[in-house]
C-alpha cells in the first residue's frame, strides 16, 4: 500500500471511556481472588497437575471476561476539521464570562453530542448525561470530545 493509500485512508481519531454499568468492585475481587487460585495451582502441581492449572486458568479467563462486561465503551469520534471549527463559532465565548475560545457551558456538551457514537440521538444523549452518569464522568465525557477534536501532538516526539 501506498503513502497516499494509507495517508487517504486514513480514519478520524477516536477515544474510547470505559464507563462501568455493573458492580466493578465485586468483579475486580473475583479477579483477584482468581488470579491467586492460577498462582497457587503453578506453585502447587503436585495436587493437582495440569488439570488443575487448566481450571484455573479457565477460572481467570472467566473473571477477566466477568470484569470487561461490567463496561460500557463509549467511542468518541473526532469531526472533520472544518466542522469542528464551525461549532467552535457557533458557540463563542459569552460575555462578561472567564470563556476564551468558546461557551465553556454549552460547547463541550455540543461537541460530546457530534462525537456520540450514532446509536442514540442527542436527546438520548443529552438525557444520559443527565440522569445516568456522576458529575465527573460527565466532566471526562465532556472533556474527551473536545481532546479527540484537539488532536495535540504527542509530547513524546522530539522537536526539530
Amino acid at each position: 500500500m501506498s503513502r497516499r493509500d494509507r495517508l487517504r485512508g486514513r480514519g478520524r481519531p477516536t477515544a474510547r471511556y470505559p464507563l462501568p454499568v455493573d458492580d466493578v468492585a465485586a468483579a475486580t475481587r473475583a479477579l483477584r481472588l482468581a488470579e491467586r487460585a492460577w498462582q497457587l495451582a503453578h506453585l502447587r502441581t503436585d495436587e493437582g497437575g495440569p488439570a488443575a492449572v487448566a481450571a484455573a486458568r479457565e477460572a481467570l479467563d472467566q473473571a477477566q471476561q466477568a470484569l470487561q462486561e461490567c463496561y460500557e465503551t463509549i467511542e468518541l469520534t473526532a469531526l472533520a476539521p472544518e466542522d469542528y471549527e464551525q461549532l467552535v463559532a457557533q458557540h463563542p465565548p459569552r460575555e462578561g464570562s472567564d470563556d476564551e475560545e468558546w461557551d465553556t457551558e454549552q460547547f463541550p456538551v455540543a461537541c460530546f453530542l457530534a462525537c456520540a457514537p450514532g446509536d442514540m440521538g442527542d436527546q438520548e444523549w443529552a438525557e444520559f448525561l443527565r440522569r445516568n452518569v456522576s458529575w465527573l464522568e460527565r466532566q471526562e465525557l465532556l472533556q474527551l470530545a473536545v481532546a479527540v477534536n484537539v488532536r495535540a501532538v504527542d509530547p513524546a516526539v522530539p522537536k526539530g
